[in-house]
């Protein structure tokens, strides 16, 4: 990219979020389908050949239906994420992935006779220091992980080929002794970082927030106290380091959520009384509905059933107002 290039990008950048941090703090209490028009003006304006006319006109039809889900999904969106987060990832990818980084990766496509994808999907490490028997993920053992120079290879490939999102998945990523060394390549290309974690090393959690290469941190709840080494396949499973993670989030020092996967094996009317009582107080909390799969530990698991984790979500709501179901 040349100088100029360089200079006009920067100041498409600057005016997108500019006006992305406008419609963010009007959203807040205000509809968001004008604000969402102007955006859609800026950009065709920008790159008008990008995409086709018809296309930038069904956004303006989403756009002018605030009685539609996407404006409702919008609102939601707005208001219940960390500002820093929403506007980092949708600047990487409205602006720089849906946008500028399509015509990117187009070009791309055509010169190297490929097929560029819009998001990458990595697993940085498959070891676990659970066994949940319930976790489609638990048959992956813990020798399958990528090398940061692999890792580090696939960001700034992607990067340039015009990919410009990426999701981490995988076993417990704090078990990665490089992973502050990962997270600091992945600010440096301009990345929002959420961080899925199992809770249970929480001096690595503490450190990774206060060096700021977390930005929201999700974290699993298994199970009430009383349950939880039977959730986690381990009987001698020490809660220690649970609670106090449990604890280091709920002081706020960074945005979080808590989340249950729930199992109708598993779970319980106790188990989530357990759970409301020790995350009492809690920004949000998610109850995930189980999937069976082959890859899951133990046969013979169920989903249970959505009336049954509505109920579990009402036992919650009266020291967690915000719940809600997740894969239902």
């Amino acid at each position: 990219m040349s100088i100029t290039e360089k200079i006009s990008h920067a100041a498409e950048r600057k005016a997108f979020e500019t006006i992305l941090d406008s419609m963010l703090k009007k959203g807040q209490t205000q509809d968001v389908g004008d604000l969402a028009e102007q955006l859609i003006d800026m950009i065709q304006k920008i790159h008008k050949g990008t995409w086709s006319d018809k296309s930038y006109e069904t956004l303006r039809m989403i756009a002018e239906n605030p009685d539609g889900k996407w404006a409702h999904y919008t609102q939601r969106l707005i208001r219940e994420n960390d500002p820093y987060i929403l506007k980092t990832f949708l600047t990487n990818v409205a602006y720089e992935g849906g946008f500028r980084g399509y015509q990117t990766a187009q070009e791309n496509a055509a010169k190297y006779d490929i097929n560029v994808p819009w998001l990458i999907l990595m697993d940085p490490t498959s070891a676990c220091n659970m066994h949940c028997t319930g976790c489609w993920a638990a048959e992956y053992g813990h020798k399958q992980s990528l090398t940061f120079e692999e890792m580090d290879r696939v960001l700034t490939e992607a990067k340039e080929l015009g990919t410009h999102a990426c999701l981490f998945t995988g076993g417990e990523p704090l078990l990665r002794p490089d992973l502050p060394g990962l997270l600091r390549a992945i600010k440096d290309l301009g990345y929002a970082v959420k961080l899925d974690t199992n809770g249970s090393h929480p001096a690595t959690l503490r450190s990774l927030v206060e060096e700021g290469l977390a930005d929201y941190v999700a974290m699993d709840v298994k199970n009430s106290p009383e349950q939880y080494a039977a959730t986690v396949g381990l009987p001698d499973f020490d809660l220690a380091p649970i609670r106090e993670s449990v604890a280091y989030l709920l002081s706020g020092a960074v945005d979080y959520e808590f989340r249950t996967t729930a199992v109708a094996e598993f779970h319980n009317d106790a188990s989530f009384r357990g759970i409301a009582q020790w995350i009492a107080g809690a920004r949000r909390y998610y109850i995930q509905c189980f999937t069976d799969r082959d890859s899951v530990l133990q046969a013979g698991l169920h989903a249970p059933e959505k009336a049954q984790l509505e109920h579990w979500a009402d036992i919650v709501r009266p020291l967690v107002p915000d719940v809600e179901l997740r894969g239902v």
